[in-house]
């Protein structure tokens, strides 16, 4: 069983593990105190460490919302987002989106500081989901209320697991399947608009280097395959894949060549706003249907 026996790992810990996310404890809740307190043991920690590290987390990525609110252009992006009096945004992924210094997180507090009313930021991102397991969490998301759902998913798809790295957790055509049975579930069941995002790509070289010696592992160009699927099941994408390339790429990763770092995570909150700013994913049209933005329009106004 590992150890975590440095500052260092136990605030990565801390950073990437949501327990409330956990599916038993969505069904089943316990007390924040006693969430605190099984995250302190897993750290091998004091429960009052792991209060000041969630806070002190807590208030960095609050002053890295007002960092970004300062750009000009970012607070017209944040401005420009079609949200409406009763939405709730809600968010669905692995670590990446989970993280506690993370893309959605910085979209939380942007909009918290252009404080639009009744708009509810639901992040239910959980670290180590693959397309299938959020499949098995459609009730938790449904729970969620959401009336325009973002995801991204499939890094954890194309995790390897094993001394040689063999055994792939969910194939290219089964990611395609998950994805496809998850648009149909949002637009259709839940009658919420659906953003698809692709995951972020990866860096070969570190990822060979620090999961040498450990029994799971991923393969850059998978991660792209991934990437190129979802371009295709939904050409209307937010790019996350393709925007994190070029000369910043190297300092977008962290050391393990998957997990952005947080200027990486900064840079995925700035594509998101541009993104979402300039169109709400319209995900019935082209089906047959409307989407829950119009909807909610046209009873509004009972056109």
């Amino acid at each position: 069983m590992p150890t975590l026996t440095t500052a260092e790992e136990r605030e990565r810990f801390i950073r990437y593990t949501r327990i409330d996310r956990w599916p038993l404890l969505e069904r089943f809740p316990v007390p924040k105190d006693l969430r605190i307190e099984m995250l302190a043991h897993m750290t091998a920690s004091a429960p009052e460490y792991v209060r000041s590290t969630l806070a002190a987390m807590r208030s960095a990525v609050q002053a890295d919302a007002a960092q970004l609110m300062a750009d000009s252009a970012f607070r017209a992006a944040i401005d420009a987002i079609p949200l409406v009096d009763g939405d709730r945004l809600v968010a669905i992924g692995d670590s990446v989106t989970a993280d506690r210094r993370g893309w959605f997180e910085l979209l939380k507090e942007a909009v918290a500081l252009a404080a639009p009313s009744g708009v509810d930021l639901v992040n239910l991102g959980l670290s180590g989901d693959t397309t299938a397991d959020v499949l098995e969490r459609l009730d938790v998301l449904a729970g969620a209320r959401p009336t325009w759902v973002l995801v991204m998913l499939g890094t954890n798809d194309t995790r390897f697991h094993g001394p040689k790295h063999a055994y792939r957790m969910v194939s290219l055509a089964e990611t395609e399947r998950n994805i496809s049975a998850l648009m149909e579930f949002v637009t259709g069941d839940l009658a919420a608009d659906l953003t698809l995002l692709t995951p972020p790509p990866g860096d070969q070289a570190r990822i060979a280097s620090f999961y040498r010696d450990v029994p799971v592992g991923w393969v850059a160009a998978e991660l792209d395959a991934v990437a190129a699927l979802i371009r295709a099941l939904d050409p209307n994408c937010v790019d996350v894949n393709q925007s994190m390339r070029g000369a910043a790429f190297a300092g977008l990763l962290d050391v393990d060549g998957v997990h952005p770092t947080v200027e990486g995570q900064r840079h995925i909150a700035r594509v998101v706003v541009e993104r979402l700013s300039v169109s709400r994913r319209l995900s019935l049209v082209g089906q047959g249907g409307e989407s829950a933005e119009r909807r909610r329009v046209r009873t509004e106004t009972g056109k």
